[in-house]
């Protein structure tokens, strides 16, 4: 490794030639060019999956994914982004140009209703309105700062109670 890639280059559009090859459907936009709407693939050793980003917050996003109705949020976004850059071909997220497939009105209705209705959010989502790790939003509840419930073994804070 040379002393050019040390540098932060992944903010760049052009990803240096490291051996990924590239999909017709890949349009290798920069980070900070990545927002509502832009269509993503997500490569790890277990799956593949193609969705559209629905938010971006500093290191994670928020995705829905063409086979599912819930969004999902990608807590290390970026780490898999920058390794789509550098040539990991088994974990990468790239975007692609891809239109998304045609839902049907029962899912499109589940995906609204979905949409900011939950009165509870879980530590993970609270950290991303926060703007904050999930780990201090745990930390915020056992110190009592942050009022919190358990439901079904799983921790709930409701959206009003956030700072």
């Amino acid at each position: 490794m040379t002393e050019e890639w040390l540098t932060e280059w992944y903010d760049e559009t052009e990803p240096p030639d490291r051996g990924l090859r590239l999909q017709e459907e890949d349009t290798c936009l920069a980070w900070s060019d990545i927002h509502k709407g832009t269509r993503i693939r997500w490569k790890t050793q277990t799956f593949l999956k193609r969705g559209t980003v629905q938010s971006r917050n500093k290191r994670s996003m928020t995705v829905l994914f063409d086979a599912h109705n819930v969004p999902t949020t990608i807590p290390d976004a970026k780490w898999y982004f920058v390794e789509g850059k550098v040539g990991n071909l088994n974990e990468h997220l790239i975007t692609i140009s891809t239109p998304p497939p045609e839902r049907s009105a029962a899912a499109l209705q589940a995906i609204e209703s979905s949409e900011g209705t939950s009165d509870y959010v879980s530590p993970n989502e609270a950290a991303l309105i926060m703007g904050t790790d999930p780990k201090n939003v745990r930390r915020m509840i056992r110190s009592k700062k942050i009022p919190a419930s358990r439901i079904g073994g799983r921790w709930v804070i409701l959206r009003k109670d956030l700072p």
